[in-house]
C-alpha cells in the first residue's frame, strides 16, 4: 500500500507529488510488538492458539473444563481467541490465560491424551508445565501495558493528531526506561540517539523491569534452575532491544511535518518554530499570507496563558481550544487570530490512525450481511451514516412530528408508485 516504487501511494504521488502520508501508528506499534515477540519463546502464541481451538467446537470439553475450574477455585471465564492481526488481542489473551492457568494446568495434565506425543493436548500440557513460559506470561502482562495505552489512545474518535509526536516519544522513553539507565537516557540529546544496545548502560537483571508478578514468582520459587532464570532475563532483554530498535526505525520521529503539527497542542507552542508552521501552511493552505500568519503565530507564542483560552491536557479538546481562540477580537472589533485558526482546523482534520476507517469497514460488514446482500449502495450509505453519526442508543431516539410526517408522505408516495407500476 505505501511502498516506495509500485504501491497505491507511489501511484498517487505520480499525479499529486505533494500528498502527505502519515500512516497508521497503531499498525506500526503492533508491528514492532510482533518483531519483539519473535525473541520470546515461540510457545507463547502456540499455547494461546492451541488452548482456544481445543475447546472451540466441543461442548463436552467445555463442560469438563468447568469441573476443573471449580476444583481449582478459578473464576469461570471464556477462553479468548488470539488473532495476531488485531492490535489489542495479545494483552487480553495473556491476562485471561494467566487468570485461568491453574484450571488449564490441571485440565491438560489430567487429560487422557497428555502422554500422546505430538498431539495438541501434549503440547498444551508441556507448555503449561514450563516454568519459564509462565514467567514470560507474567512479564508480558506488565510489558504490554504501555503499548495497550498507546493503541487505545489513538483508536479514539476524538481529534488526537496534535498529541501524536509527543506520545510517540513518551512511548519510546517508557520502553527505554525498562532496560536502560535513566542517566544514559537523559544525557542523550535526542531520544532516538540513545545507545541502548550498549550493555554498559543497561540495567542488570536485578533491576530489569519485568513486573511485580514476575518478580514475586521468582522470589516465591528460589529453587528454579539458574539456567531457567538466566534464559528468562535474556529473552526479556532481547525483547526490549528488538521492540525499541523497530520503534526507532519505523516510527516517524524525524518527520518535520508531524513535528510542526504539534503546534495545535497549546502545551507545545513554545517548541514549534514559526518556519515550521509556515511550511505547514504552504503544504495545506496555499492561499494564506505568510507574513500575516507569522505575525499571528508570534502573537500566539508570546501571549501569556491568561490571555488565551483555558486548556488542560487530556481534558480540553483541541478543536474547542481553537474555536475559542478564533473568536478572540481586538478592541477595534476585528479578529485577533484569523489565518492561524484556519490552518489549525485544516490540520485537525488529518486522521491520526486508521482506527475510524477500520470501524467503518466493520460496521459496513454488519449492515450488508448475507441475508441483506441486495441492499442498494444508497441504502447502505444511509444506514452507515446513521450508525456512525448517531451518538445515542436507537431505543432512546424520539423522532419529531415533522420527521414522522415526512416519513408517512414518503411511504404513501412509494406505495402509489408501486401500484402504478403494477
Amino acid at each position: 500500500m505505501v511502498g516506495k516504487h509500485n504501491s497505491v501511494l507511489s501511484r498517487i504521488r505520480e499525479k499529486q507529488p505533494g500528498v502527505y502520508d502519515l500512516g497508521c501508528l497503531c499498525h506500526v506499534a503492533n508491528t514492532c510488538l510482533s518483531y519483539g515477540l519473535k525473541q520470546l519463546p515461540s510457545a507463547v502464541e502456540e499455547l494461546l492458539i492451541d488452548v482456544y481451538y481445543h475447546f472451540l467446537h466441543s461442548s463436552k470439553r467445555k463442560e469438563e473444563y468447568k469441573e476443573f475450574q471449580q476444583f481449582t477455585v478459578t473464576d469461570a471465564a471464556k477462553i479468548l481467541k488470539h488473532c495476531p492481526t488485531r492490535w489489542l488481542s495479545l494483552d487480553r489473551c495473556v491476562r485471561r490465560t494467566l487468570q485461568q492457568w491453574p484450571a488449564l494446568h490441571s485440565y491438560f495434565n489430567s487429560h487422557e491424551e497428555a502422554e500422546k506425543c505430538g498431539s495438541c493436548v501434549y503440547r498444551c500440557a508441556n507448555n503449561l508445565n514450563n516454568e519459564q513460559l509462565l514467567l514470560v506470561f507474567h512479564c508480558l502482562e506488565y510489558i504490554l501495558a504501555p503499548l495497550l495505552e498507546f493503541n487505545t489512545t489513538f483508536q479514539a474518535d476524538a481529534v488526537m493528531i496534535g498529541y501524536l509526536h509527543q506520545e510517540m516519544s513518551r512511548l519510546l522513553r517508557k520502553f527505554l526506561g525498562k532496560f536502560v539507565t535513566t542517566s544514559a537516557i537523559n544525557s542523550s540529546s535526542q531520544i532516538t540517539m540513545v545507545d541502548f544496545k550498549n550493555p554498559n548502560i543497561q540495567h542488570p537483571d536485578d533491576n530489569l523491569a519485568i513486573g511485580m508478578n514476575a518478580r514475586r514468582f521468582l522470589n516465591d520459587n528460589p529453587d528454579l534452575p539458574q539456567e531457567t532464570v538466566n534464559g528468562f532475563f535474556r529473552t526479556v532483554r532481547e525483547f526490549y532491544i528488538e521492540v525499541t530498535e523497530k520503534m526507532i526505525k519505523k516510527f516517524p520521529f524525524t518527520d518535520k511535518t508531524l513535528k510542526a503539527i504539534g503546534f495545535v497542542n497549546p502545551d507545545l507552542r513554545d517548541k514549534v518554530e514559526s518556519e515550521s508552521v509556515v511550511q505547514l501552511s504552504t503544504l495545506f493552505c496555499t492561499d494564506q499570507s505568510i507574513d500575516v500568519l507569522q505575525d499571528e503565530y508570534m502573537d500566539y507564542q508570546l501571549s501569556p496563558s491568561t490571555e488565551l483560552p483555558t486548556f488542560k491536557y487530556g481534558e480540553t479538546a483541541l478543536e474547542d481550544f481553537w474555536f475559542s481562540l478564533a473568536e478572540y477580537k481586538l478592541p477595534t472589533g476585528s479578529r485577533r487570530f484569523k489565518l492561524l485558526p484556519e490552518l489549525a482546523f485544516v490540520v485537525l482534520t488529518l486522521p491520526h490512525s486508521n482506527a475510524e476507517t477500520e470501524r467503518c469497514f466493520s460496521t459496513c460488514r454488519k449492515i450488508q450481511t448475507d441475508s441483506r446482500g441486495n441492499l442498494s449502495n444508497n441504502s447502505v450509505n444511509a444506514l452507515l451514516s446513521i450508525k456512525l453519526n448517531t451518538r445515542v442508543e436507537c431505543f432512546n431516539v424520539r423522532p419529531s412530528e415533522k420527521l414522522l410526517t415526512m416519513a408517512k408522505k414518503a411511504c404513501v408516495s412509494y406505495n402509489e408508485e408501486k401500484k402504478c407500476g403494477v
